[in-house]
């Protein structure tokens, strides 16, 4: 999931819909994403959607490698976009993802593969990652676990 993050002191953005997403947006000083990835390529297409490159252009900051949330961090920032994990690994606390209607969201599959040599260490591979105890994980990442 695509979650904007914002200084631990302001006040937590309210996105539910995508009128409040692009509000924010025009209002806030200073804004940080990728250049590339998933959120940050999703954020270009937002951007253009809602008419918004000429308002964002002056006050964004694309970042080529790492973590936006890292010029949130150091103050250069008002607000930062990414995965929510990826905010969260990158030490961002006030975070709120983006509304449901235009959020975006990545699935990560794993399985064994048909014919591989190593069936057993491939199961015991996936047993590990959909075990309760990195479903945990997985929440507190700021990831949504679900198993099939």
């Amino acid at each position: 999931m695509v979650g904007i993050a914002v200084a631990d002191n302001a006040p937590t953005p309210v996105l539910k819909t995508t009128e409040e997403f692009v509000a924010f947006l025009k209002a806030t000083p200073s804004i940080a994403y990728t250049s590339s990835g998933v959120s940050g390529l999703y954020m270009t297409q937002l951007i253009e959607k809602f008419g918004l490159t000429n308002v964002l252009k002056p006050k964004t900051t694309l970042v080529n490698e790492g973590f936006s949330a890292t010029l949130l961090r150091e103050g250069k920032v008002a607000a930062a976009v990414q995965q929510i994990s990826e905010l969260k690994f990158a030490g961002a606390k006030n975070i709120v993802a983006l509304p449901d209607a235009i959020q975006r969201r990545t699935t990560f599959t794993v399985a064994v593969v048909n014919g591989t040599t190593r069936a057993d260490a491939a199961a015991r591979v996936v047993r590990v990652l959909t075990s309760s105890d990195a479903s945990t994980t997985y929440k507190r990442s700021g990831l949504l676990p679900v198993f099939k």
